[in-house]
């Protein structure tokens, strides 16, 4: 079987992802923002169970997109020598693309008389031929590559998301929606596919997430692993791969309907 493997780049991933981390330990501080990302009624698109697509892929996304488009205005960079952010992110990628200044002879202009509005003009250009979106997702999956192990900001990213979900109301909402939920903000609980118990799995090492007991049948095989939502469904959690975790059967038997189970403990490595 062939194996899946992810080719990591490192361009500015940590930056993003320091940003991001930032963002979801204070998500009060960035309302207005966070707003933009939720949209009207957009947590109807966090309904879907278990997409191979995470929700935390999706706001990652979101929050290159919003960084980008505020630091859009570099044309007096540019026409001191430098290159656009963007450029410098498709050459490290490899992802084929004629820059900025082929852009603007194209469009019968000169660097020294150009506008930040051509240089917004050019991301548009690279959002209508999805050169753009291919950055995105690819940098999107090696921030996420990082975040996935870091089980406290993924409790913080589904609490935040679990306040959209809990402002469902089903006698407004949208017919077809209303089939993933089990009453006004809480949905169904679905059967949790292999492919997600396995990554939680080996993300958490085989080992219960709160009382750190060894679950993978090596050395003591009666302890049964279970597979628990970090933020519960009844408080407005996901059906999300970023919102499970391994616990044994003792921790997940003894966690309440509301009470959220988690640890920032992990083993080390040597």
């Amino acid at each position: 079987m062939k194996r899946n493997l992810i080719e990591i780049k490192y361009f500015e991933t940590y930056y993003f992802a320091n940003v991001i981390k930032n963002v979801l330990d204070e998500p009060f501080a960035f309302l207005r923002t966070l707003d933009e990302f939720f949209g009207e009624n957009n947590q109807l698109s966090f309904i879907e169970p278990f997409p191979k697509v995470s929700r935390l892929h999706s706001f990652i996304v979101w929050s290159i997109d919003t960084i980008t488009y505020e630091d859009m205005g570099e044309i007096d960079k540019l026409q001191s020598g430098g290159k656009l952010w963007i450029d410098i992110a498709l050459n490290h990628y490899n992802i084929d693309n004629d820059n900025f200044l082929t852009y603007l002879s194209s469009q019968g202009k000169e660097l020294d008389t150009a506008t930040d509005d051509d240089i917004y003009e050019y991301y548009q250009d690279l959002r209508v031929t999805e050169i753009y979106d291919t950055l995105l997702t690819r940098m999107s999956e090696e921030i996420f590559f990082i975040l996935f192990l870091n089980r406290q900001l993924l409790h913080n990213f589904n609490k935040m998301v679990s306040l959209a979900i809990q402002s469902y109301d089903l006698d407004f909402g949208d017919t077809e929606m209303k089939r993933h939920f089990k009453k006004d903000g809480v949905l169904k609980r679905v059967n949790i596919p292999s492919w997600i118990q396995k990554a939680v799995f080996h993300r958490d090492r085989g080992i219960c997430t709160n009382c750190q007991k060894d679950i993978t049948g090596l050395i003591n095989i009666g302890n049964t692993e279970n597979f628990d939502h970090i933020i519960s469904l009844e408080e407005g959690g996901l059906n999300d791969v970023t919102n499970i975790q391994l616990l044994c059967e003792t921790c997940n038997k003894s966690k309440g309907k509301r009470q959220q189970l988690s640890s920032s403990h992990y083993e080390k490595w040597f």
